[in-house]
């Protein structure tokens, strides 16, 4: 009795999906677009610069930023948990 109602369901289910899927099927997928290559005077496919020391640049800042929140956590947070409260 069990196995004859989970067929039913099951067939029920797929039925509803098969009707969903003609009704309102998805639009075809489309070829993604090639990226334009830029070219130079000369006519040729210009590379793309590697900014080496931009890069050095914000790990620098990224490195200082850190130490100035760690420098503000150790004096806010952790000094008056030793005794190094700054306001005495």
């Amino acid at each position: 009795m069990q196995d004859a109602t989970t067929d039913a369901m099951t067939n029920a289910m797929t039925d509803a999906m098969k009707e969903a899927t003609e009704r309102d099927p998805l639009p075809p997928e489309q070829p993604q677009a090639p990226e334009p290559r830029r070219q130079n005077a000369s006519g040729r496919a210009e590379e793309r610069q590697f900014h080496g020391w931009r890069l050095l640049g914000i790990i620098f800042l990224v490195i200082a930023a850190i130490a100035v929140v760690s420098a503000i956590v150790d004096w806010w947070v952790i000094g008056p948990l030793e005794g190094r409260a700054p306001w005495l």
